[in-house]
């Protein structure tokens, strides 16, 4: 039911909050580990899950739903694909963080609605470094979350959205 993805976007929504407020950019792992137990725990339990929920996601470009989205994908494909269950949580972990480090990107260069210059586009593919970065600073090692965001292709200037990616300014 539409309750389970609220709930979701609550947890989430938290965590975002505390995170783009923080300034040495900490973050719990406990609660990304947690959002994403429950992202499989509803899954699992509902194999429709995200067919009959992708109504209610929220399309908004923020940062916070976008990673949410793209955990929830992760994780769908996982079990798909019978993923063990530690492998699924990385997985899951690996999507929800794989953005994370637009926070480190020049908020008017995030948030430009005109057209990126190049040297505006370098910046802004240096987030998937940044995203390793964030990480290791928060003492996550597991290789295959590390692995994830190093292999992160880079975006295709014409996908970066020219509406705002996060909803707190940095």
């Amino acid at each position: 039911p539409e309750y389970c993805i609220n709930y979701l976007y609550k947890m989430n929504d938290i965590f975002f909050d505390n995170f783009l407020k923080s300034s040495d950019n900490l973050f719990d792992f406990e609660d990304v580990e947690s959002m994403i137990k429950a992202i499989i725990l509803l899954i699992r339990h509902n194999r429709n899950f995200v067919k009959e929920n992708i109504i209610h996601f929220q399309n908004d470009n923020m940062l916070a739903h976008h990673s949410l989205h793209v955990a929830i994908y992760a994780v769908n494909l996982g079990i798909s694909l019978e993923i063990q269950d530690k492998k699924l949580l990385s997985l899951g972990m690996a999507g929800y963080l794989q953005d994370i480090g637009i926070k480190k990107v020049d908020n008017n260069i995030v948030l430009k609605d005109s057209k990126l210059s190049a040297d505006e586009i370098e910046d802004i593919h240096k987030h998937a470094m940044y995203s390793t970065e964030i990480i290791k600073h928060n003492h996550i090692h597991n290789p295959h979350i590390i692995k994830a965001h190093v292999l992160t292709p880079v975006t295709s200037p014409s996908l970066i959205p020219s509406s705002s990616l996060q909803n707190t300014p940095l």
